[in-house]
């Protein structure tokens, strides 16, 4: 499947979600000021679309695990970034969510490299709970 039509319907289909979410919610609205603009309607747009392409052509040459692993990290910077940039500190919600994926990424990590250990390794026997 080539990557613009993955990359095109899957701007539809966020775009569909957020609108209803945002609509329920009485939240939808044009943003105020220059700058709140700028960012919306051309910053925000290009950055989506080259991290779009990006995981795209990734999954296309590598491994699903990897890249998805590599992906979910994106959470972890996204906490580092919006407290460095803006001051929003997370709340316990925030913070039990993104506990649960780095825990999720460490499991997937463990497991991928239990699996890559030969058969005769001790290690693998150890932590062969991890392949069930």
């Amino acid at each position: 499947m080539h990557w613009l039509l993955v990359l095109l319907s899957s701007g539809i289909f966020g775009l569909l979600v957020n609108l209803s979410v945002a609509g329920g919610l009485g939240e939808l609205g044009l943003p105020v000021g220059q700058r709140d603009s700028l960012l919306t309607y051309v910053a925000l747009p290009i950055t989506v679309f080259f991290a779009q392409i990006s995981l795209v052509l990734a999954f296309k040459f590598e491994k699903a695990g990897p890249v998805s692993l590599v992906f979910s990290s994106g959470i972890i910077f996204s906490f580092l970034l919006q407290f460095i940039f803006f001051g929003v500190v997370p709340d316990a919600y925030s913070w039990g969510g993104g506990v649960i994926v780095i825990f999720c990424i460490i499991i997937t990590a463990a497991r991928k490299w239990v699996e890559e250990l030969a058969v005769e390794d001790d290690r693998k026997r150890k932590f062969q709970f991890l392949l069930y």
